[in-house]
């Protein structure tokens, strides 16, 4: 019985009439914390059938239960539920999203979850559960009353506290050792033994469509009341028989990865130049929920009378710097002067000075503004070398460090000299190909692919064309030219050391760069030695362990 263990602890069962007699006063709030590290992760056969590969992955996919709510958080609401006398709760809403868990196998399910359940008294409990990688674990149940409170967390003894923090009263630690996945199943047993009613399905139901409800409020960003959950006909499911010859409600795109808003029940379109703008048209017909758009095609096909803007909630504005840098400014305006009603318009943006300010001034009312630091584990991660290169035997020094390396990233500060580069590779013996915007569509995302999948050892990009790309086990970032400022550094470098892995970065420096990169390392907290290297250099061969403190 899903999430009902916690019911067959003898330590936890005596918890609960304590709380119930009054010891810790009325409720008025209840904390659940379900924080631990990822499930297994499954490899996918190439001999399944990809309805085979979901069903054996079913933690990865909504449609199929997933998620850390049903999985983890149900054992905790229902003892929260339990403690409430099981009663049901108001309504619940919350937040989740995804954090570390971006590879393929992934599926569509969220990494995090924030939850609050309401009841009629004002008693809130407050859930949170994650399966993050590299973060804090706790699996704790904690009761706060008017005179005090109870707290316990998995297989250890359940304590009261007054409000000054005294203990008032502590379970016995070996009972609390006492595994009441067992005791469950001693029980139901007995029951069929003696021919006595085993009935949970009350509470089973209870937990089970709590937790329904709390991945229906995240999914779709809404408050779900209990009678909404109750009275819904929402299926995660599809309808009618599953067959491993049918087609899973979810399928991966050419990158291996899950589409999240079919997680949530939505449909989106992608809108770019280079892409035939009649399917585009095709699928703005059948309807959306969201757009995801370049400027310019937007603009077409809101003249054409293709996309419409009346109805719009959300104004999304991503990269905002880069589009006053790229000169896209004028476009990005003339759309938020042409979105009626009623909308909420949101900036993410590097720096929030210049032409963006301006942005926040004429089409922002009451802004907040949230500022996010850099996540400097990240580049604690990386391993940072700057290699002093001559003119003539950089290319070389670039390619004996892919060759090395593995799969990397190569960053160029021009169009020209990502071609160039990604053509003196290949007469070196390196896989290489270059993405850029003067690029047509179908080729940048062929190389893109060919990349991805390991088909290429180098991908020669410039810093435009990088944003947005996420391509996961990318060993190496060589800065071919230096970037132009710690922001650019730090960007490029993000390629690689992705989700808790390690990562090499190289900066090449030549001679009349020594003095720019100097300060980029200043403005970093970066303190490496720049080491003078040769494309014959047997150091080239294992960056990493090279110590250049003891060149």
């Amino acid at each position: 019985m899903s999430g009902l263990q916690s019911r067959f602890s003898a330590p936890i069962r005596e918890t609960i009439d304590r709380v119930h007699d009054g010891q810790i006063g009325e409720i008025v709030a209840i904390e659940e914390n379900y924080l631990r590290g990822p499930y297994g992760r499954t490899d996918r056969p190439k001999d399944l059938r990809e309805l085979e590969i979901q069903i054996g992955n079913q933690y990865r996919f909504a449609w199929l239960c997933g998620d850390d709510v049903p999985q983890s958080l149900i054992h905790n609401l229902d003892s929260a539920l339990w403690a409430m006398r099981d009663e049901s709760p108001v309504r619940v809403y919350g937040l989740g999203g995804r954090s570390t868990q971006f590879q393929p196998e992934m599926g569509t399910s969220f990494d995090h979850h924030s939850l609050i359940y309401e009841f009629a008294n004002g008693c809130k409990i407050y859930g949170a559960v994650r399966t993050a990688v590299g973060c804090f674990g706790s699996n704790i149940d904690v009761f706060h009353g008017t005179k005090g409170r109870c707290m316990f967390a998995a297989f250890a003894p359940p304590r009261f506290t007054d409000l000054k923090g005294n203990v008032t009263w502590k379970a016995d630690e070996q009972a609390s050792k006492v595994s009441p996945y067992r005791q469950e199943h001693v029980e139901f047993l007995k029951s069929i033994r003696d021919g006595a009613p085993f009935q949970r399905g009350k509470q089973l139901a209870m937990s089970t469509l709590g937790t329904v409800l709390g991945q229906m409020a995240v999914y779709t960003g809404q408050p779900i009341t209990w009678e909404e959950g109750l009275n819904s006909r929402h299926a995660f499911a599809p309808a009618g028989e599953v067959r491993l010859d049918m087609e899973p409600p979810v399928t991966p795109g050419p990158d291996g990865l899950y589409p999240i808003a079919a997680a949530r029940g939505l449909r989106l379109a992608a809108i770019y130049g280079g892409d035939p703008i009649e399917k585009q048209v095709k699928a703005l017909r059948k309807g959306v929920e969201l757009a995801v758009c370049t400027p310019g095609r937007a603009i077409d096909l809101i003249e054409r009378r293709d996309l419409s803007v009346e109805d719009v909630r959300h104004v999304v504005i991503d990269e905002a710097d880069r589009m006053a840098d790229m000169g896209f400014l004028p476009q990005v305006e003339w759309i938020l002067r042409n979105v009626g009603g009623s909308h909420q318009t949101l900036l993410f943006s590097a720096t929030l000075d210049g032409v963006v300010d301006s942005l926040v001034r004429r089409y922002q009312t009451d802004p907040a503004r949230h500022e996010v630091e850099s996540r400097g584990v990240t580049v604690e991660e990386m391993t940072h070398r700057f290699i002093q290169v001559h003119e003539m035997d950089k290319a070389k020094v670039a390619a004996k460090i892919i060759k090395s390396s593995g799969r990397t990233m190569v960053f160029t500060n021009t169009k020209h000299g990502a071609d160039r580069l990604a053509a003196k590779l290949q007469d070196l013996g390196v896989d290489a190909a270059a993405i850029h915007g003067d690029l047509r569509q179908n080729m940048r995302e062929r190389a893109l692919a060919q990349f991805s999948d390991g088909k290429l050892a180098a991908l020669v990009a410039t810093d435009v064309a990088a944003r947005g790309i996420h391509v996961d086990e990318v060993d190496a970032v060589i800065h071919y030219d230096p970037p132009s400022d710690h922001k650019n550094y730090l960007h490029r470098s993000g390629r690689t050391a992705r989700a808790g892995e390690s990562g090499l970065v190289v900066s090449l420096v030549l001679w009349n760069q020594e003095l720019e990169v100097r300060r980029l390392q200043k403005r970093l907290g970066l303190d490496v030695p720049l080491v003078e290297m040769f494309s014959n250099d047997p150091r080239l061969e294992d960056l990493v362990e090279f110590d250049p403190e003891a060149a």
